[in-house]
This record gives structure tokens, sequence and C-alpha cells, in this order.
């Protein structure tokens, strides 16, 4: 009951916090759209609430299901390295004109206002899916055999092969989109195409798996005082399910 409590408690501040950086997001918002000046004063606050608000919920959640501090930490480190690498391409090629004729870029100028803060998004979910995804199985390992390294080596192998097929998938569709003549569908091809391409090959496939390795037993560390107000939540099988290795339990026939 204590624990049900608890629960309660720590989903209703999250809910708060969820609903008090929207209501700052709509203000900022609505005064962005009075006049010029007060957009240009203003973007920069809304941006970058708009990143700590979901940089917040995103700590919260992963630190909830995976049990860790440096894990949620790590995760928000690794996607902003794959999203400032997908901005500063796109800066070299529309603005500075590097390799701007390959995708049929005519000539440079600004970027339109709005792109930064769409593609920060789809970019944040789409590479906060891929960290779930191979994190979640990492832990699972972590949970039944207590091996860092081990967990790393097996969760890397089971999940890679399927990380990077979606992966190729979403660069394929992405890329697709410079093939067009408007100059914002390019913005958004090339953006989430080299986002999804640095976050995959790169990011989830080598400096993730190198960094638990550093990281070792105290990639799993959490304060008693923090694992005690913190809700439980599992994404992992249940006692009883598949273990983890993919191998199902043989039922003797009688």
């Amino acid at each position: 009951m204590r624990r049900q409590f608890r629960n309660f408690i720590s989903l209703s501040l999250f809910l708060c916090v969820r609903l008090t950086s929207d209501l700052i997001l709509g203000v900022l918002m609505m005064k962005m759209h009075t006049n010029h000046t007060v957009y240009k004063t203003l973007y920069p606050a809304y941006f970058y609430t708009y990143w700590f608000s979901y940089a917040c919920e995103a700590v919260l959640l992963l630190m909830t299901v995976f049990r860790s501090v440096l894990v949620p930490l790590k995760a928000i480190a690794m996607n902003l390295l794959s999203i400032g690498a997908s901005f500063g391409l796109i800066v070299a090629v529309f603005q500075w004109g590097w390799g701007a004729s390959l995708i049929g870029v005519d000539g440079t100028g600004p970027i339109i206002s709005f792109f930064p803060i769409f593609l920060f998004a789809i970019v944040f979910g789409l590479s906060m899916d891929y960290e779930v995804f191979l994190m979640s199985r990492i832990h699972e390992e972590w949970e039944h055999r207590r091996d860092a390294t081990l967990a790393v080596t097996r969760g890397l192998a089971l999940t890679g092969r399927v990380i990077t097929a979606a992966a190729a998938i979403m660069v394929t569709v992405f890329a697709s989109f410079m093939i067009g003549e408007d100059r914002i569908i390019k913005l958004f091809g090339l953006g989430l195409a080299a986002a999804i391409f640095i976050d995959a090959v790169i990011i989830r496939s080598v400096l993730v798996p190198a960094l638990m390795q550093l990281f070792g037993r105290g990639a799993w560390w959490l304060p008693e005082w923090l694992d005690r107000i913190l809700p439980r939540l599992h994404v992992e099988p249940a006692e009883g399910d598949p273990a983890p290795t993919g191998e199902h339990p043989v039922i003797s026939e009688t």
C-alpha cells in the first residue's frame, strides 16, 4: 500500500512537471507571436525550455525504468550529440554551401526558424527509441547475470542488427526527401537522415557500448533514497517468461 502511494505521488509530480513545462512553452509561444522583436528575443528561451522539459522527462522515465543515474544522463548526452551533429551538417550545407549542389540546393541562406524545434523533437524521439531498445536488453542481461561486460556484449549482439536494419530503412526514407525541389523538404530530409545514420552507426553501435563497458557495475548505481522514491516500472519480461537469451523453456510431455 505504501509503495502504491509513493508511486502515485511520483507520477503526480511527473505530470505536474510536464504540465508546468507545457504552460511555460505556451506562454512563450503566445508572446512570440505578438511582434517580430519579441520573437527574436524569446525564441532562444523557448528552444532551451523546450529542450530542458524533454530532457527532464526522459531522465525521470529512464531512471525509473533502469534504476540507474548514469544511464539516463548518458542517454541525454548521446542524443544531444546526434542532434548537434545533424544541426552542424545542416548549417554547413544550407548556410555555408558545402556540397549543396549535390542535393540540388542552388544558393545558401538562413534556416527557417521552426526547423530546429521540429528536427529536435523528431530526432529526440527516434534516438530515444533506439536507446530504450538497446538498454532494455542490456539491463535484462544485467539483472539475470550480474556481469556488466557480458550484459553489454550480449545486449549489443542481440539488438545491433535490428537497430541497424531499422535505421537503414529510416535513412533511406528520409534521404528520399532530398529528391524534391522544395528547400524545406530538403532540410528535413538531410537533417533526419544524417541524425539517424550518426545515431545508429556511431552512437548506439560504438559509443554507448563503449561507455557502458567503462562504467562497469557503476552504470547501475542508484542511491537508496532515490530508489525508494521512484515508482517501479518494468520493460523486461516478468518471472516465468522466456529467458533473456531468447530460448523458451522446455516443457516435458507427460
